[in-house]
């Protein structure tokens, strides 16, 4: 069937999808409502992202998607608009899927090697013309702007955190911010959701929204986090397996623990 939230739409994306058929996406934390769409004009599947322009930047995400472009397996930018205060992006779908419960719970270990070799993949891109910045300073600008706009959700932090306040998180993360960065190119948001998988490998990566020139440990400290998240019994097993496969003989958990502490206020 037609999907009547074409109604509305700017011009030109409403021609595109108009005898496509929508289905939400219901899955991940981001402030953007998510649709899959098939039967497009142009004959490819894709996602469309819509958002109020308050509340996230995808003219951003398009731009970081649009200069990643043949450094690493990501979507294809197909529309992006600002129309009546709201952004529209329109990409393509990567083959396979994102990566579920039943797959890490059948293969831990294969698991947690795509994710470790996924992140050097996107570690190991240039950054030498990388427009794109998020290092701690413009991390904490903006988690200035979330909490001014009331976009933090305290209900949502991981249960060390719970009780406390967003300005209680910000003051923690002013105290103690890091007095040097190891700068790469980093996805922003690194966990498993985020990587797609086709016949077990690795096919790509989404949700680029946060992508630049930052601290590896952003990363790693997402990833570290994702795995914890798994439930595993061995779930310090598989923490080492990533670090190691990933390639760090020692690891910093300090900073580890601040920047999951800083992802709160996102």
């Amino acid at each position: 069937m037609v999907n009547q939230l074409t109604i509305g739409l700017p011009k030109n994306l409403s021609n595109m999808l108009k005898f496509s058929i929508w289905k939400e996406n219901i899955n991940g934390e981001s402030h953007s409502r998510v649709f899959h769409i098939q039967n497009t004009s142009f004959g490819n599947n894709a996602y469309l992202k819509v958002v109020e322009s308050s509340k996230e930047d995808l003219q951003k995400e398009a731009k970081i998607l649009k200069w990643l472009k043949g450094k690493l397996p990501v979507p294809e930018v197909y529309y992006y608009e600002q129309y009546q205060g709201t952004e529209y992006l329109l990409i393509s779908e990567l083959q396979g899927i994102e990566v579920s419960e039943s797959m890490i719970f059948s293969n831990p270990e294969k698991m947690i090697g795509l994710l470790a070799n996924g992140l050097k993949m996107i570690h190991q891109v240039s950054i030498r013309d990388c427009p794109f910045e998020q290092t701690i300073d413009v991390k904490l600008i903006v988690a200035k702007q979330n909490l001014i706009q009331g976009l933090v959700d305290e209900e949502d932090f991981q249960p060390e955190n719970l009780g406390k306040t967003a300005d209680e998180i910000y003051n923690l993360v002013l105290v103690n911010k890091p007095k040097s960065e190891d700068l790469v190119f980093i996805h922003g948001d690194f966990c498993l959701p985020n990587m797609i998988i086709k016949n077990s490998e690795l096919s790509g990566f989404i949700d680029w929204g946060r992508g630049g020139i930052g601290d590896r440990y952003q990363d790693l400290a997402l990833a570290v986090r994702s795995i914890q998240a798994m439930g595993l019994d061995d779930q310090k097993e598989m923490v080492d397996l990533f670090c190691k496969t990933y390639g760090l003989t020692a690891i910093d958990y300090s900073k580890i623990d601040y920047y999951i502490t800083l992802d709160e206020l996102f």
